[in-house]
Parts: structure tokens; C-alpha cells; sequence
């Protein structure tokens, strides 16, 4: 379990449950503020939303992981009932990248929300965010 200290308060988190808000945060930031050409990009319809991809993404960030493969080969094996359309690791990996400049405007968009208005800056998930 993962520990979240807010002001004194202290939650233990499950990774469903990690992985439930990440997700219902990321999709509504997502709908709010990646550009049209981005969500209606020509292509075949990914079986994978990009909300999920960036999801897993970032909840890996959060635990410090750096090995895609291991990683997401988690995720497969201990919560594909929360992501029912992984693709194969490959795929997984090209459309992370892909993704890597909606993820940092999602990621700016939470750090926004989580500064207060005098501070100038402040370190998500150990990038730098101004």
C-alpha cells in the first residue's frame, strides 16, 4: 500500500484505488485540455485510450519505476480487470511516447491545481514543473 500524507492526514491507498482516481483524473483533464487535433487524430481507433495509457504511465512514475517492460508486465498480470484492452508492450511503449507532451499538459494541469497562487514552483513526480 501506498502512503499519502495530506496535511497531517495520513490515507493508505490500495493501487486499485491509486489507479481509480489517477484515471478519473487524467480522462477529465484530458477532455478539458488536450486539443481537438490530438483526441481526433487520423488513425485506426485505439482499442486503448489514451486516458489509460498516460494512466499507467504516471502511476509508475509515482512508485519511482524506470522499466516500461516490468512495469506494465505488472499491471497486465495484477490488474488487467482495471485496464481490459492492453495492447502488447511494444504498442504499449510507441504510444507512450507518442503521448509524452499530453502527459506533461496533463501532469502542468495538476501540479496548477495543487499550487498555491504565491508559489512559483514546485516538483511532481520528480520533474520540475513551472
Amino acid at each position: 500500500m501506498k502512503e499519502a500524507h495530506v496535511q497531517n492526514i495520513t490515507l493508505e491507498l490500495d493501487m486499485e484505488t491509486i489507479f481509480t482516481a489517477f484515471y478519473a483524473i487524467v480522462d477529465d483533464l484530458y477532455q478539458k485540455v488536450v486539443p481537438s487535433s490530438v483526441v481526433n487524430r487520423p488513425g485506426l481507433d485505439p482499442v486503448m485510450s489514451d486516458s489509460e495509457i498516460i494512466t499507467i504511465a504516471l502511476v509508475e512514475e509515482l512508485f519511482g519505476r524506470n522499466a516500461e517492460y516490468h512495469w506494465y508486465g505488472f499491471v497486465g498480470k495484477n490488474y488487467h480487470h482495471l485496464f481490459r484492452h492492453l495492447v502488447e508492450q511494444s504498442h504499449y511503449n510507441r504510444r507512450r511516447r507518442d503521448l509524452q507532451q499530453v502527459t506533461n499538459l496533463i501532469r502542468q494541469c495538476v501540479a496548477w491545481e495543487l499550487v498555491a497562487e504565491e508559489d512559483s514552483f514546485r516538483v511532481i513526480d520528480r520533474l520540475p514543473v513551472v
